[in-house]
């Protein structure tokens, strides 16, 4: 049997509604050299056996069963089975063009890409993206840059990783992690690439759904894979030699939003959320390296000299801009 160029995860839990579609997206592509790998999360509605009837009549389709343990451990084991050069991923709540898979390979072959991004179709997205690419730090510059688009930075559907560098430096999801898992897998990822080329033409449609696995409620566990997500950010910088503080000074912008989130959607944690910032050394210590420099900013300026009543305030000015703005 021959090596599938493409290996596309799709993990699914109880996604007996939606994974029909998913799949055929799949089968439909006009790129047909590809093996999908439906891993069960322990669904307890009809997911099992859809996903074994498609397995029966396209041998391309492997289904693989697990105890529920979360989608970081679904991936995971996607990503053990998986034989493709390059890997894709899918969620059961959506589904892909028709041309996707054959768009993000052909940039990946162009410019033989480590890292290939497409556009994403949803209704709060619009469209930025264009055919481009980028070489070593031009391409950390620009993803530095991207992640302010969250839904095109963190999303894991509109990227084709190669599956060499995935098995090379070990990369898995971390396993336990509700919210944020997808940034810790593409940060770990791009701390290896070399190269990235981005497309302009969308390859997938994103359906939010109230019951997916994709979707948690704010919380600091939220926040602290924010914090995370900075620190590879840090690795990154230093591996290319870049300014570090800018990491930093992004850092505080993205806490605050952390702590004006909170006090928007879960405000009777805000108090701890606050108290968790203040009481960090590595907070202090970022806050402290970017002192008297270009990078400084209002918020490292509130840690530095304690002012938690201040920083609360702003925290909650910013949620009532947000909610006035209906964001």
């Amino acid at each position: 049997m021959t090596q599938p160029v493409i290996s596309v995860i799709l993990p699914a839990y109880n996604a007996s509604q939606t994974l029909a579609r998913a799949i055929c997206s799949v089968r439909e592509q006009t790129f047909q050299n590809w093996e999908l790998i439906v891993v069960d999360d322990g669904s307890k509605d009809d997911t099992l056996q859809i996903a074994e009837e498609f397995a029966q009549v396209d041998k391309r389709i492997h289904v693989v069963t697990q105890d529920n343990g979360g989608r970081s451990r679904a991936r995971n084991t996607g990503l053990v089975n998986s034989n493709g050069m390059y890997i894709a991923f899918l969620d059961a709540d959506d589904y892909f063009f028709t041309n996707s898979l054959f768009d993000l390979l052909d940039s990946a072959k162009k410019y033989k890409s480590d890292l290939v991004i497409g556009e994403i179709v949803s209704s709060h997205h619009r469209s930025i993206l264009k055919n481009s690419f980028f070489e070593e730090i031009q391409a950390i510059e620009y993803l530095f840059a991207l992640k302010k688009n969250q839904r095109l930075f963190n999303s894991l559907w509109n990227k084709l990783f190669k599956r060499e560098i995935v098995t090379r430096y070990q990369l898995q999801f971390p396993v336990g992690i509700e919210m944020g898992e997808d940034t810790i897998f593409v940060l770990s990822y791009i701390l290896h690439l070399h190269t990235l080329s981005t497309i302009s033409n969308p390859v997938c449609n994103y359906f939010p759904q109230k019951n997916s696995i994709t979707r948690r409620p704010f919380s600091i566990d939220y926040v602290d894979r924010k914090h995370m997500a900075h620190l590879l950010w840090v690795d990154i910088f230093k591996k290319w030699h870049l300014p570090v503080q800018r990491v930093y000074r992004s850092f505080f912008t993205m806490r605050m939003f952390g702590c004006s989130r909170m006090a928007k959607d879960n405000p009777s944690l805000l108090k701890e959320l606050i108290q968790q910032t203040f009481n960090d050394p590595y907070i202090l210590d970022f806050a402290k390296q970017i002192q008297n420099t270009c990078y400084d900013n209002f918020f490292a300026v509130l840690i530095r000299e304690k002012h938690a009543r201040i920083w609360t305030l702003c925290a909650k000015f910013i949620a009532i801009f947000r909610k006035i703005i209906g964001r």
